[in-house]
């Protein structure tokens, strides 16, 4: 059974301060200041534990890379680990959906896979951006043609833009 705990005033006036409805430590009053509480002592068995106070589960930030459209799980991202030292720390490695404890060589390993992926990344990204200028550029030529009825002379026009961007090119060497 739950009671309501009438409320307090601390106010030596007798006007209201704060009033609760919850149980606290002996009323204070309003005009003196309160001392913070003492921060949670920092984790001493490893530097890169974000737990406080007395652990036994040790953790690092979570390093993950948000999915790109909803910020969700992430998909690819790492955290060190030490479950009450009952086994050596290891790096739990989040990729493909997929949760896998690494130790150090393992993460190495893994970090030269995705380093060896990059290259590839990085030419379709290249080779995405050059379809999407293609694309636009064909969209704009559509475009002209329907608003002038000729696609010759939209094609000669163009055609006159690509040789002066040459030029332009060239005589910049």
């Amino acid at each position: 059974m739950r009671t309501t705990v009438p409320p307090t005033f601390t106010r030596t006036s007798g006007a209201p301060c704060t009033p609760t409805n919850t149980p606290r430590p002996p009323a204070q009053r309003c005009d003196t200041p309160t001392t913070p509480a003492a921060p949670a002592p920092a984790c001493t068995a490893y530097s890169w534990c974000i737990a406080t106070g007395p652990d036994h589960v040790h953790h690092s930030p979570d390093h993950t890379i948000p999915d790109p459209h909803n910020g969700g799980d992430g998909y690819l991202g790492v955290q060190l680990f030490d479950c009450d030292n009952t086994r050596r720390p290891y790096a739990g490695f989040q990729g493909s959906g997929l949760w896998s404890d690494l130790d150090s060589a393992g993460l190495r390993r893994e970090i030269t896979r995705i380093r060896e992926h990059l290259p590839v990344l990085e030419a379709l990204a290249n080779q995405l951006a050059a379809d999407e200028l293609d694309w636009e550029i064909r969209r704009i030529v559509r475009a002209e043609i329907e608003r002038t009825g000729d696609a010759t002379a939209v094609l000669s026009h163009i055609l006159h833009l690509f040789q002066q961007a040459r030029a332009e090119g060239e005589a910049g060497r």
